[in-house]
């Protein structure tokens, strides 16, 4: 009887050391797995950081190949302004270094931003388009290897941070051709193409074509640009200033760096 006795003791004791082992491990993989993904997610708001100022050259530059040569300096000083993000995500994220894509990224800014005074128009708004797709590919690896996804509650905020950034940077794309159709006063064919593209990409992105009727707030202001191109510079009768659409695109443009922001800081938390 006290065999039986001692031998169940050791039977419940044994369950219970294994419960408690279990339960152990599993707090130390989901702290591992948060301590990753903040990591993570500060790696995000530096991007956020490099890409809006690599945006913003690409608008300064443009004006400035377009003939507006006073913003030299302005461009010039963003320049320094870049490569103290660049130094800062190396800093912060050692690792990256040894990464193909980061160095791609580093040394076609390196060549775009020497020589971006020699270069023509359209090869610079391609190839600052080119750079920044390579930095939102970033975006996304790092966001997939540190985890950012794992739970259902990030799923969820990960469609806000990516439908942000993305719509972000076809907004900036119309905001640089769009000012340059205003200011010719002609949208040529090419020129259509490329905003018509960039309207639809917008559209399927933010769900604005389904979802017209119950617009808010926050989307009130995209849809006026939706309108704005379709209405004024697809159709070569374009009323608004050069000014006020500028106007119209930052402000969509800093609602969804808001929105990004606040997703990732949702996150962290």
């Amino acid at each position: 009887m006290n065999e039986l006795f001692i031998s169940l003791i050791i039977s419940t004791a044994a369950v219970i050391t294994v419960i408690l082992i279990s339960i152990i491990v599993k707090k130390w993989h989901l702290k591992k797995i948060k301590n990753l993904q903040f990591k993570g997610l500060s790696r995000l708001q530096s991007f956020r950081e490099i890409l809006t100022n690599i945006q913003k050259h690409r608008e300064l530059s443009s004006d400035y190949l377009y003939g507006d040569y006073s913003l030299l300096d302005t461009t010039q000083h963003l320049q320094t302004v870049v490569m103290r993000n660049i130094q800062s995500i190396s800093h912060l994220a050692e690792d990256l270094e040894s990464d193909p894509n980061w160095n791609n990224i580093t040394q076609h800014w390196a060549k775009l931003s020497a020589n971006f005074s020699q270069n023509t128009a359209d090869n610079n708004l391609e190839q600052h388009s080119k750079l920044i797709q390579s930095i939102l590919h970033l975006i996304d690896k790092n966001a997939k290897n540190y985890r950012i996804i794992d739970t259902n509650n990030h799923k969820t905020l990960e469609l806000n941070w990516k439908q942000s950034i993305n719509i972000a940077e076809y907004v900036d794309q119309i905001r640089t051709i769009g000012k340059r159709v205003i200011s010719t006063g002609s949208c040529d064919s090419t020129t259509h193409y490329q905003l018509s593209i960039l309207q639809e990409k917008i559209q399927k992105s933010s769900d604005l074509a389904s979802t017209r009727a119950t617009i808010n707030e926050q989307q009130r202001p995209l849809q006026e640009l939706l309108d704005c191109i379709d209405h004024q510079l697809l159709g070569n009768v374009a009323s608004i200033s050069s000014n006020q659409y500028y106007q119209l695109c930052t402000t969509v443009i800093d609602t969804l760096n808001t929105q990004y922001d606040e997703s990732v800081m949702h996150m962290k938390d």
